[in-house]
């Protein structure tokens, strides 16, 4: 949403135009590090890898844990998490200290992995459905999803990580313009933070500056 209404803003007097194509998360990772794509909306640092992203990160994500409400559980650390079955979508990063849990070979047993189309929509189904306890993502955006389609009373927030992430449009190390694409957006973040219109864009999805 309100990203893909900062990459417009960048862009429109540079003589480009945008197109989208929606992919599986980890498909797309893969077709922009070939160059099938100049990037991909949105990355963490950790997953673009080997990508180009700007100086000046896009947004700014706190991860949150999901539940049914009749689970009446609630995240406080890793030890929290023990005996929660957690849908999970592949190869994303959620940061620590959540990472450090995923890797460990002895939490595996109570861990799912979600991979294709609208891998969110489908967890929180499930754990609409009771089949996994909880997942985990940006609280804005799950919170959005939860309201569009009146579950909000059913699947809860049950407690919040404490770091936030930096998250970035990342370009192609195969995009011989990614560079100039990766500044063009650094400074255009710049420009709209200080001219209000960032503030703007953001106060339509009912968000503030994160800065």
């Amino acid at each position: 949403g309100f990203v893909i209404e900062i990459l417009e803003s960048a862009f429109k007097n540079q003589g480009y135009s945008i197109n989208y194509t929606f992919l599986p998360w980890e498909r797309g990772l893969l077709e922009v590090e070939k160059g099938s794509f100049n990037g991909i909306i949105v990355s963490s640092k950790y997953n673009a890898y080997g990508l180009i992203i700007p100086d000046i990160e896009q947004g700014r994500s706190r991860g949150c844990f999901f539940a049914h409400a009749d689970k009446k559980w609630r995240y406080t650390d890793n030890q929290s998490l023990q005996n929660i079955r957690l849908g999970l979508i592949k190869s994303y990063d959620y940061g620590e200290p959540f990472n450090s849990y995923i890797n460990d070979k002895n939490n595996k047993a109570n861990i799912y992995f979600l991979v294709g189309n609208r891998p969110l929509h489908r967890l929180l189904d499930m754990i609409q459905g009771k089949r996994f306890d909880a997942t985990l993502d940006d609280v804005n955006v799950i919170s959005h999803i939860l309201k569009e389609n009146k579950m909000s009373s059913t699947v809860v927030n049950a407690g919040c990580i404490d770091d936030a992430i930096d998250f970035y449009v990342a370009f192609s190390p195969k995009k011989q313009n990614s560079i100039e694409h990766a500044k063009i957006l650094s400074d255009a973040m710049k420009d709209m933070r200080a001219s209000g219109e960032l503030a703007t864009i953001l106060a339509k999805y009912g968000l503030r500056d994160w800065r």
